[in-house]
């Protein structure tokens, strides 16, 4: 198994947000979403506080404001163009109202602690030279009994094992775009190293999966 290569943790040139911000991957996007649905479906009718760190274009966070209109959510960036995509997004989208697109360092958001039921990130965990200060944040920020999830990648075995994944799911993208996700792919943890990150954080009883060669789920609930 190669060994980790750590790419830059801020996507912030407007033509870097731009290209990510257009990239569409449903597949991945809309998977996460309705995972994390699934799993909360007892929560839906709660006036839930949901916080995303490393928001992006804040794809998700419409899709959930969408499906659970009793939620109020907090959508984090620490990249002001990527930020500012994300806030035109929730206007268009018609979530603005419920959804609140908050600019800060997402290992240290300044957000008052136990304050959100569900604290999320997705394709983020990667981008951390040293995760474990971003854990320690979660584990903050999230109120008694409630849900850290995260989806991120994992890293491929090999550099021809990243590129044949960029081959298959990134055809057609700007190049700059297939780069940076090629750089992320060689960025991202496996799955035992995340298990050291969430005993270093003081997280217990977390699952830690690897869904597919190129995702793994990260979940568990806070002690009430």
């Amino acid at each position: 198994m190669m060994q980790r290569i750590p790419e830059r943790e801020l996507m912030d040139g407007k033509e870097e947000a731009r290209n990510y911000a257009g990239a569409k991957f449903p597949d991945v996007t809309g998977d996460v979403a309705a995972h994390l649905l699934e799993i909360t479906a007892a929560k839906a009718d709660q006036p839930i506080r949901m916080l995303d760190l490393g928001t992006g274009p804040g794809t998700i966070p419409i899709t959930i404001a969408k499906a659970r209109p009793q939620w109020k959510l907090t959508a984090l960036d620490a990249s002001k163009e990527m930020l500012k995509i994300a806030a035109i997004s929730f206007k268009m989208a018609g979530v603005a109202d419920r959804v609140t697109a908050h600019l800060g360092d997402a290992k240290a958001t300044g957000l008052p602690d136990r304050s959100f039921d569900i604290v999320f990130c997705n394709n983020f965990l990667h981008h951390m030279p040293d995760p474990v200060p971003l854990w320690r944040e979660m584990n903050r920020l999230a109120a008694p009994g409630g849900m850290i999830f995260v989806r991120d990648l994992v890293r491929p075995e090999s550099e021809q094992a990243a590129r044949d994944i960029i081959e298959e799911f990134a055809q057609g993208l700007p190049e700059s775009f297939r780069i940076g996700y090629y750089d992320s792919l060689l960025s991202a943890f496996l799955p035992a190293e995340v298990n050291q990150q969430l005993a270093a954080a003081g997280l217990s009883g977390f699952k830690v999966e690897a869904i597919s060669r190129r995702n793994l789920d990260i979940w568990g609930m806070v002690p009430s």
